[in-house]
């Protein structure tokens, strides 16, 4: 499945539900306008997390792994390790993280 936005392209893979619950591998790009891009056109991929209710998305949420795409947006490496140590401590602030950290 492919989307044309104004500003890329997102194309979904392989999506998988049981009724309540979908799952879609997705890939996405977009030419950044960002001074340190260059106009490069920039890629990553994620996946989306749809709950369904009678039929019509009741949530959503995502994860994705935008690291490459940072740099390959021009971020220096010292931004791309703040950005990811906050990503790193939301995901560890919340309470279904707590096993994995005893």
């Amino acid at each position: 499945h492919v989307m044309q936005m104004s500003s890329g392209l997102e194309y979904l893979h392989d999506p998988v539900g049981n009724g309540t619950t979908l799952y879609a591998r997705y890939t996405f790009s977009y030419k950044s306008l960002l001074p340190e891009a260059q106009g490069r056109r920039v890629m990553f991929e994620g996946v989306a997390i749809f709950t369904l209710k009678d039929g019509l998305i009741a949530d959503y949420r995502e994860v994705a792994n935008a690291g490459p795409a940072l740099l390959d947006l021009g971020f220096a490496p010292e931004r791309v390790a703040k950005i990811l140590t906050r990503a790193g401590a939301e995901l560890k602030s919340r309470a279904e993280a707590r096993p994995h950290l005893a």
